[in-house]
């Protein structure tokens, strides 16, 4: 079955708001990756939805390649991973899949 990479989540450690983390990540995320979103407890928080779920100290930030469709290679990852990592503490990654053109992961509320 045909794999491709597209992107990744990374779990981040930070009590800031996902109104100023978002744009300091954006920043982060260099030529190859886009920031898609940010999500907390399963609801995506950036850009705004105006849904506001409790704050626990956790982000999931998706980054996924900026041309639709395209893979995100292991470099590309390794950077953005690196990058952030030099501001945030991040606590899991997680590679985002499509299998045979079918999402292999699952999208927030909102998004």
């Amino acid at each position: 079955m045909p794999r491709t990479t597209v992107g990744v989540d990374i779990f981040l450690e930070t009590w800031e708001t996902a109104d100023v983390a978002g744009p300091a990540l954006a920043a982060l995320a260099g030529t190859a990756l886009e920031l898609q979103m940010i999500s907390s407890r399963g609801t995506m928080v950036w850009p705004s939805t105006g849904l506001k779920p409790d704050s626990v100290g956790l982000l999931r930030c998706r980054f996924v390649a900026r041309e639709d469709g395209a893979a995100a290679s292991d470099a590309d990852i390794n950077a953005v991973v690196a990058r952030v990592g030099e501001r945030y503490a991040w606590t899991h990654l997680e590679k985002l899949h499509v299998f045979a053109g079918e999402d292999g992961f699952t999208k927030a509320q909102g998004q």
